[in-house]
């Protein structure tokens, strides 16, 4: 009996999925993917609560296991031991928080992660933080996340205490080992879980293609370090499809760096690394 712990926009429906998929339970060619570019085309064992995972044991079951700031995951790891044999925990390196980041914003909300929070009134630090630009132009709103972003994401996915964690019935799997080595993460999980395989391996490289196929994000982490990188050092790179969230980020490396961005009004983002490095002057 196993569950599957995971912060939103890390795949837990997807490997939750293929694990079904590869013992037999849905045709080969079956996908489940949707418009949105999720994986939430099937009936997942999916519960809201740690107390539901608890109360309804099933195997397979999946769940983010931080309810709300208060939570422990490490006491959520404790309860759901009391019931599973095993728990496989999802979760983002720091060098894929970007990609991570930009799937939380698209793949869980119709109405975007942004709007979606405020609207739940999910979360004061957001929402207090933009009132606080006294008003919501896109400059606003990237500035606020430029300062408020990051740390978020570090405590949401509690990323230090899954870091450390650590307990031969707890697998941690990073979603970049998903992106670099599909067949050979999925099999390795599969045999971690005893689960009988009946798929081949040409059937999970088809499917690895197919999920390629609705992974826009993948590379987001190098590809911000390289433009930051451009930016400071006057090298021209193009900046185009870039997120709210991408170009939060590229701000915040910025003043890492040692550098701030003329950001005033400034709605639409330079099309090239060039012309953001007019905007920038040294703090």
């Amino acid at each position: 009996m196993f569950c599957i712990t995971f912060p939103g926009g890390a795949y837990g429906h997807f490997v939750s999925w293929t694990l079904e998929w590869m013992q037999g339970n849905f045709p080969a060619d079956y996908r489940p993917f949707t418009a949105q570019k999720n994986s939430h085309n099937w009936s997942s064992n999916q519960v809201s609560t740690v107390d539901q995972a608890c109360t309804n044991v099933r195997n397979n079951t999946i769940l983010h296991p931080i309810q709300d700031s208060s939570t422990r995951i490490v006491d959520s790891y404790d309860k759901l031991f009391n019931h599973y044999d095993k728990i496989v925990a999802l979760h983002p390196a720091k060098d894929d928080f970007i990609w991570h980041m930009n799937n939380k914003l698209t793949k869980i909300y119709k109405s975007g992660w942004i709007a979606a929070r405020m609207a739940a009134n999910h979360d004061a630090l957001l929402s207090e933080g933009l009132a606080n630009w006294q008003g919501n132009e896109h400059w606003e709103t990237r500035e606020h996340l430029s300062f408020y972003l990051w740390d978020q994401h570090i405590a949401e996915v509690r990323f230090n205490d899954v870091e450390s964690y650590s307990n031969p019935r707890f697998k941690k799997i990073e979603i970049n080992m998903i992106r670099d080595q599909f067949v050979d993460t999925f099999m390795a999980l599969a045999d971690w879980l005893e689960i009988e395989v009946v798929r081949s391996i040409a059937d999970i490289e088809l499917l690895q293609k197919d999920w390629l196929k609705n992974e826009p994000n993948l590379h987001k982490d190098k590809l911000i370090k390289d433009l930051t990188s451009a930016i400071i050092n006057d090298k021209f790179m193009e900046m185009k499809d870039l997120s709210i969230f991408d170009e939060a980020i590229i701000q915040r490396n910025l003043r890492l760096e040692g550098y701030e961005i003329e950001c005033f009004e400034l709605n639409t983002w330079p099309t090239d690394t060039i012309k953001l490095r007019e905007l920038i002057y040294e703090n």
